[in-house]
């Protein structure tokens, strides 16, 4: 959690600190900085940006608390290491689609191949079995 009343220590509380390293005390990094250059979103929820950390990867989501000004006055920020979660997509990628990265693999849409699609018929069971015999 931040407090941006004083920018430069504004991490307030901090769970989980094996995550991202962070401590009270400290200054916001890259998240809270782009939010305030660039603008935010109406809502002030920035969901699902991913960034590396001490060789891990990190997936942020911010929720930018303002004053009644409109003015950025804090920010509660959830992280999660998402290391673990991207292997196992590369993994489950490379056996679904063979050498292709799990980035390749989310822009794909699974789908048989036409001739291997099921095809639909009139038939039923029974002209089936009366077919073999």
């Amino acid at each position: 959690m931040h407090d941006l009343a004083v920018p430069q220590h504004s991490v307030v509380f901090v769970v989980n600190d094996h995550v991202t390293g962070r401590r009270p005390g400290e200054s916001f990094e890259h998240l809270v900085t782009e939010a305030i250059k660039n603008g935010t979103p109406p809502d002030g929820i920035l969901a699902n940006c991913f960034f590396e950390k001490n060789n891990r990867l990190i997936r942020s989501s911010t929720l930018l608390i303002r004053e009644e000004s409109d003015a950025i006055a804090g920010a509660v920020c959830i992280n999660t290491d998402a290391s673990q979660a991207a292997a196992a997509l590369d993994f489950l990628s490379r056996q679904l689609l063979g050498s292709a990265k799990a980035a390749d693999f989310t822009a794909q849409r699974l789908e048989p191949p036409e001739s291997k699609a099921p095809k639909k018929t009139d038939k039923s069971v029974q002209d089936f079995v009366e077919d073999l015999i």
